[in-house]
């Protein structure tokens, strides 16, 4: 895990104070060392953070025969994939994944990470063919971002390094508006900032290194791999196996633990894997008796023998803590769970740790999330009392509550006049006329069509946002965040199981349930989802900070009105976006 930077250019003027810049604004991501490469018109430059081969001998940018490479993530099938191409011929110098990557693509070229099982977010210098050869894993784990200009095409592993290229900092209206009116960010390749681009997840991307021509190859696409699998093995052996994986590391491992279904099932695998070795579960505690799961985890890391640490949230210095969680992040966020999330890879740097797993990826793949019940609910169900008695039986869904989510989920115009009705007073008309509601319209018709509802959430509108905050929030405490129901494997077995067995009118993640019930009992069978969940307060505004929000530039340029009248159409967690929107537009000195 590591920060990247490279441009290429269509001369050498000024390129390696223009790498060395770059990765001065992303140390923490890498502060164990740091190497540039120039060449001509290409440079590459590194930020390391050490996890494997802790020698200095696998500092990147890293030659290859003509190769040369800098490359953010880890390949978590290096082993057996060096075993392979060792039978091949190839020799290796170091015990690093990225020199793997290298002879892999020595080998088999662009079509080498088909083969990876792991995340990753790399440039390989390819002189003979005068290309730069860019790509980024199957879901988009590891961030990258790019720039092109008249002079140059510029790529980093975060925003903040493209940021004082700009000319102008222009926030994309486009982007703006899904994520004020529909609540989807991170949904395709445009940034918050005009310009900046992020490369799509399962994507590869070819530069010519005379011409500055690009190319793009999709090498993944989720809907069409899952014709191909036919997995009838046991899904504990699968699942296993991916945290095993995850498990390889040279430096101090351990875990977040939420005290939720995921995370339970992942420290399970763990104490599976590690026999009495110790090993660190760090569990967020809100302090709020609502939403603190701290003392199920506590009981669960007892169970299986782990090293159980709190750590403990706090509401001092609310607004300090903001403006860092939005320098880290550089896009909005939404809830100030990220605040207890950051939480914990702050107690895990303290603790000497370098790498952590997660149970991020089990929602989407299991079906977790209360919204997703309208996949199993008709119209007509509205008259099946017994049928939504039984899903508030096991949810924290009220009678009505199910009965809503079905015409608000299941149909475009109810969904897009509902969010008319409640923001319309709020946003000013261009943010309407930005809107791409056919965004609901997609996710209205999936609802009846599993399968591709799952793809789409996975690919577009659910976790791409959320690895967004991951990788940002862990690497800004120089953490690599592992997540194995995200190995390729899980995913892919998971959305081929029957609906049936992943929700019913009972219980959501029913497959995960069911296969971890003799394992860790009535810990998790019985358990509704919560998360890192907040105090339910902090989402609450102060007339100091309503009071900051009317006089930000962000609500002369895009809010209509934001008084306590309108305030009863919208939830906490809205009035929660528009502040943090508002900090961000002013943090970022941007311009509408």
């Amino acid at each position: 895990m590591c920060g990247i930077s490279v441009i290429i250019k269509n001369d050498n003027n000024l390129l390696e104070k223009s790498i060395q810049d770059s990765l001065n604004l992303i140390n923490h991501r890498g502060p164990d060392g740091q190497g540039i490469f120039i060449e001509g018109n290409i440079g590459f430059g590194h930020n390391r953070l050490s996890i494997q081969d802790l020698n200095p001998r696998s500092n990147q940018p890293m030659q290859y025969k003509d190769l040369t490479i800098t490359f953010n993530g880890e390949i978590y099938n290096f082993l057996e994939l060096k075993e392979e191409l060792t039978n091949l011929g190839h020799t290796f110098e170091t015990t690093s994944d990225t020199e793997v990557i290298l002879a892999a693509y020595s080998e088999w070229g662009k079509n080498c990470v088909e083969r990876f099982n792991g995340m990753w977010a790399f440039a390989i210098y390819d002189p003979k063919k005068s290309k730069v050869f860019i790509s980024r894993d199957r879901f988009g784990k590891k961030p990258l971002h790019y720039l092109v200009l008249d002079d140059g095409i510029y790529i980093g592993s975060e925003i903040k390094q493209l940021l004082p290229i700009l000319k102008k900092r222009r926030v994309n209206l486009k982007v703006l508006s899904d994520y004020l009116v529909l609540g989807i960010s991170d949904h395709g390749e445009d940034t918050f900032i005009s310009g900046i681009k992020r490369l799509n997840s399962g994507t590869s991307m070819f530069v010519c290194t005379q011409t500055l021509n690009i190319n793009f190859l999709k090498y993944y696409d989720l809907g069409k791999e899952l014709n191909k699998i036919d997995y009838r093995g046991n899904f504990q052996d699968l699942f296993n196996k991916a945290v095993a994986l995850r498990l390889r590391s040279d430096a101090k491992i351990g875990m977040g633990l939420s005290g939720g279904i995921d995370s339970s099932c992942v420290a399970y695998s763990i104490s599976e894997n590690i026999g009495d070795k110790d090993f660190m579960a760090i569990c967020a505690s809100s302090g709020d008796e609502i939403n603190d799961e701290s003392n199920i985890a506590k009981e669960l890391s007892d169970k299986l023998n782990l090293n159980f640490v709190k750590a403990c949230y706090s509401t001092d210095q609310r607004i300090e803590n903001i403006r860092r969680l939005i320098r880290i992040q550089d896009e909005p966020f939404p809830s100030a769970s990220l605040l207890m999330q950051e939480n914990v890879y702050k107690v895990a740097k303290d603790n000497g740790l370098k790498v952590m797993l997660g149970g991020q990826g089990g929602d989407e793949t299991f079906l977790g999330y209360e919204r997703y019940y309208p996949l199993i609910l008709r119209y007509r169900d509205i008259f099946n009392v017994k049928k939504i008695r039984s899903i508030t039986k096991h949810s924290r869904l009220s009678f009505l509550n199910v009965i809503e989510y079905i015409f608000f989920f299941r149909s475009y115009f109810v969904r897009k006049y509902v969010k008319i009705f409640q923001l319309k007073s709020i946003l000013k008309d261009k943010i309407f006329e930005n809107v791409n509601w056919s965004i609901f319209k997609s996710q209205a018709s999936s609802y009846s069509d599993p399968m591709t509802f799952q793809v789409n959430e996975i690919i577009h509108f659910q976790l791409p946002h959320l690895l967004r905050y991951e990788d940002r929030t862990s690497m800004a405490y120089s953490i690599e965040s592992r997540l194995p129901f995200l190995d390729y494997k899980v995913v892919e077995y998971a959305l081929n199981l029957d609906l049936n067995k992943k929700i019913n009118q009972k219980w959501t993640k029913l497959h995960l349930r069911e296969s971890f019930n003799n394992l860790l009992g009535k810990i998790i069978y019985n358990k509704h989802k919560i998360g890192f969940e907040p105090p339910k307060a902090v989402h609450s505004l102060s007339k100091d900070e309503i009071k900051f929000i009317k006089e930000s530039n962000f609500y002369k340029s895009f809010l209509k009105s934001f008084e306590k009248k309108t305030f009863r159409k919208i939830n906490e967690n809205f009035h929660w976006k528009i502040f943090i929107l508002s900090i961000w537009f002013d943090e970022l000195e941007l311009e509408a």
